[in-house]
């Protein structure tokens, strides 16, 4: 019996593994490839090679799954995300800071992330949000129609959000004030 895990019920990092070098280069040489065309002139290989081949250049790649394993489901039956986490058709070399981008929302050279719209990270978390609200709204459902072992089965599907919490001020230092005495 197949078991699919849904995207977003899961922790990712639990089911993740390293991407084996020959995929890695693969994918460095689907980057080539794209580069070459970008240039368009078969003669510049040599100076494209040269610009990859740094090894400054070569730190800064990372490897971007596409589309994002947050946003994959899981097959349990053969261990392994639909599709293959490490197909190289769904790996993509790419700069470190397009990775940012992409990943968390970082705008390349930018000293901080102001916002996270339209990365990996939020659309996980509106995902796991609509999950949860859905649930939430099928669990009501059922309850309502007198069926609370389903409503209860619902809602242990989902994972609940952590509770808000005030960001805590800084009190006053607590000391005791000294007597003033009145001069003489």
């Amino acid at each position: 019996m197949t078991t699919i895990l849904p995207a977003g019920t899961f922790s990712v990092k639990d089911y993740r593994r390293g991407i084996p070098d020959v995929v890695k280069f693969q994918a460095l040489l689907e980057l080539v490839h794209k580069l070459l065309l970008h240039y368009g002139c078969p003669i510049e290989f040599a100076t494209i090679v040269h610009e990859l081949a740094s090894y400054e250049r070569l730190k800064k790649i990372r490897f971007d799954h596409r589309p994002p394993l947050v946003q994959r489901d899981y097959d349990t039956e053969f261990g392994d995300f639909i599709p293959s986490q490490n197909n190289p058709e769904f790996i993509e070399a790419i700069y470190d800071r397009d990775h940012d981008y992409r990943t968390f929302g970082r705008k390349p050279d930018a000293e901080k992330t102001v916002t996270t719209a339209g990365s990996d990270i939020n659309n996980a978390e509106k995902t796991r949000h609509l999950r949860l609200k859905n649930a939430v709204h099928d669990a009501r459902i059922a309850a309502k129609s007198g069926d609370y072992s389903k409503a209860a089965e619902i809602l242990s599907t989902v994972k609940p959000p952590k509770p808000k919490r005030k960001i805590p001020s800084r009190p006053w230092p607590k000391r005791k004030k000294e007597l003033r005495s009145k001069r003489k």
